[in-house]
């Protein structure tokens, strides 16, 4: 089980840097791309309510990780031109208390804020927010992964998330 939900946390992650390399790489050719490029993504998380025990440490592994990512001073990318950049996370998060209403509030306010991608945890906020970000054509990924102790990721994080770099897959919002 623990190397299932390591798994599906890798693969959420890499989703979600695909997604931010993917906009970051989006800079239009008349304008110069500045050397420190930032990808807003918002998470709607569960940390709290009914189904935090199952999904309340994902989202702080979340929080960690982006944390350590930035630390880390970002990721280095190639535009086509050649010039080299780095992109960093903002990440700005919600808790939305395994709520479908409050996901869909907490979502409303991330996109205002200018979430270039939401993250999510939960079947329950991920079903309530698909109509909004396809609506507006916002890319959502839905993360699952948990480790009972959030400790965990904090102690492991350069060890369970050294392939980011293998990114698996990448979806866009229909519409």
């Amino acid at each position: 089980m623990k190397k299932a939900c390591k798994a599906l946390s890798v693969l959420g992650l890499s989703i979600i840097f695909m997604a931010a390399f993917l906009i970051a790489g989006q800079a239009d050719a008349k304008s110069k791309v500045p050397d420190v490029v930032e990808i807003k993504i918002g998470g709607v998380m569960t940390l709290s309510g009914p189904g935090a025990a199952w999904h309340g440490p994902g989202g702080q592994a979340e929080i960690v990780f982006f944390k350590h990512f930035n630390d880390q001073g970002g990721m280095e990318y190639t535009e086509p031109d050649g010039s080299k950049h780095r992109f960093v996370i903002n990440h700005k998060y919600e808790d939305c208390a395994y709520n479908g209403k409050k996901a869909v509030t907490s979502y409303g306010r991330l996109r205002d804020w200018g979430a270039d991608i939401i993250t999510t945890h939960g079947s329950t906020p991920g079903a309530a927010l698909i109509a909004a970000c396809a609506r507006d054509r916002v890319p959502v990924v839905h993360t699952w992964a948990v480790h009972p102790d959030p400790a965990y990721y904090r102690e492991n994080v350069d060890r369970m998330y050294p392939c980011l770099h293998r990114l698996l897959m990448w979806t866009v919002p229909p519409g």
